[in-house]
């Protein structure tokens, strides 16, 4: 017998790509969204559950029965675990979505139609809120020494709209209309299937600058990287990464993996020059952080730094190993 709702079901438009990781109520809420807009019959979700210890993948199969689930049984990184998705998937626009993201009807729409409209354009962002309302940034050039230390030394985050000191994040400024951008945040990252040669994302990065690499690769293939802030998205920053030595983890993680990043496009010599500035950077702070937590002892107190040693210890690895920038990193600890 023949399905007649089968066969007269349009094909499926876009894949959205949802990598969870501990993130049970973030994710129910985010699918939520997604199962509430009006493109929904056009939308392919599949969810990759990164080895989680809470209760995700059962919540995803009770509540969301039209959901793909990939079960991974360790945490097998942000850009692996979307290549696996982008594996098992078809449709012929990808949609990258953060798990701690509501999306409401009609951005999904307006990017996909941007990428079918205008073959010039590889890559879609969109506005990002918090949940307030307020702008994120979500638009970045590409990683550089100079942006680098200035955040290493904290002059970006000191002056934040200084497009000098900021670099990296044009100031802070947002376009207000349809934009070029080098960078837009994973969060919300939209691309097209055809254009990306058989391969989603580098796995050598297990989080951060994924898609720093992508919009980069997008680039070199002579595609644009677009922000359109006529839509947008909501975005509870760090889901993920939320006990102290889930933090540390995180900084580590984004020191190693914009190395990684300059390595692969810049050449192991810039890699190599802005590893040392920054290990400079980091040997009075490790002292600060010791002595705060030798204090924290002595007064009986849960010392909060320790975690942030290991960070030295990369850094080292690297002046002696230059190739260690390269290296797979390993996923956050659960908790403490």
């Amino acid at each position: 017998m023949i399905d007649v709702e089968a066969t007269s079901r349009k094909p499926v438009q876009v894949d959205v790509f949802i990598v969870n990781w501990n993130t049970a109520d973030l994710l129910v809420a985010c699918l939520a969204s997604l199962m509430a807009t009006d493109e929904v019959d056009d939308l392919n979700v599949v969810v990759v559950d990164n080895g989680s210890s809470d209760h995700s993948v059962k919540l995803v199969s009770d509540r969301f029965p039209e959901v793909s689930v990939v079960e991974n049984n360790e945490n097998a990184g942000f850009a692996r675990a979307h290549n696996q998705a982008f594996d098992v998937s078809d449709a012929p626009y990808v949609l990258l979505l953060n798990s701690d993201a509501e999306v409401p009807s009609g951005t999904i729409a307006h990017c996909r139609d941007l990428l079918r409209d205008d073959d010039g354009i590889g890559v879609v962002g969109c506005a990002i809120l918090h949940p307030d309302g307020s702008p994120q940034n979500s638009v970045f050039r590409f990683p550089s020494v100079r942006g680098l230390v200035s955040t290493s030394l904290m002059l970006a985050q000191a002056f934040p709209n200084s497009d000098t000191l900021n670099y990296d994040r044009y100031g802070s400024a947002l376009p207000a209309t349809l934009s070029d951008v080098e960078v837009v945040m994973g969060s919300f990252l939209m691309v097209r299937r055809d254009d990306l040669n058989g391969q989603l994302l580098d796995d050598g990065y297990f989080m951060y600058t994924e898609e720093a690499d992508l919009c980069r690769r997008m680039s070199a293939q002579g595609f644009r990287t677009v922000f359109e802030p006529a839509v947008s998205i909501t975005h509870v920053k760090g889901g993920s990464t939320r006990s102290p030595a889930q933090k540390a983890w995180s900084y580590e993680a984004k020191r190693r993996s914009a190395l990684r990043y300059l390595r692969k496009w810049r050449g192991p010599l810039v890699a190599y020059g802005a590893n040392l500035l920054l290990l400079v950077d980091l040997l009075p702070r490790t002292v600060g952080w010791l002595a705060a937590d030798l204090r924290s002892l002595a007064l009986r107190r849960q010392p909060s730094h320790y975690h942030k040693i290991s960070i030295l210890g990369f850094h080292l690895r690297a002046l002696v190993t230059p190739s260690a920038v390269s290296d797979r990193f390993h996923g956050p600890p659960v908790s403490e």
